[in-house]
């Protein structure tokens, strides 16, 4: 337990990821800056700061990445003249490219944790919180039980 001078407590952080620590403020900013650049599309338009969220195919990044990193290698061979964009820029392409093919990575992965697999339809199929199963065996064993509000629970954890 962590007490400080003002009498506040708080429990300990050893365990705790200090992202404030892992990140730099100066490669953020230059980050963001880079990203803004990039948010004025070819056509004019804007799109949202989030837009790579809606999903990008893994390849699309993995190609990206190898593009970017063959200026940061022509950089540091001394071919510098060869580039085909700033050396931060590269840098920061790089970044985006790593993040967002590690953010679709884990994605597909919460998503299967979500998923029991079916080897009878080879097929992933939502898994069945145990709260929601003995709703069901419920439902069989009294038909007349009123499960509408548990239904329209169970509806929406599915995000239906």
């Amino acid at each position: 337990m962590r007490e400080f001078k003002t009498g506040a407590t708080r429990d300990e952080d050893n365990d705790k990821p200090d992202y404030a620590g892992y990140l730099s403020a100066l490669v953020i900013k230059r980050f963001g800056q880079y990203m803004l650049k990039h948010q004025r599309q070819k056509d004019g338009t804007k799109r949202g700061s989030n837009n790579w969220k809606k999903g990008i195919p893994k390849d699309a990044y993995v190609s990206s990445l190898a593009r970017h990193h063959e200026d940061v290698q022509l950089y540091f061979e001394g071919f510098d003249k060869e580039m085909t964009e700033a050396l931060e820029d590269s840098l920061c392409a790089i970044i985006f490219n790593a993040q967002g093919l590690l953010y679709e990575i884990l994605k597909e992965e919460k998503s299967k944790d979500n998923l029991d697999y079916d080897w009878m339809s080879n097929l992933y199929l939502p898994k069945i919180p145990s709260k929601f199963l003995v709703l069901f065996n419920d439902i069989e064993e009294d038909p007349l039980r009123n499960v509408h509000e548990e239904f329209d629970e169970a509806l929406e954890y599915w995000g239906c």
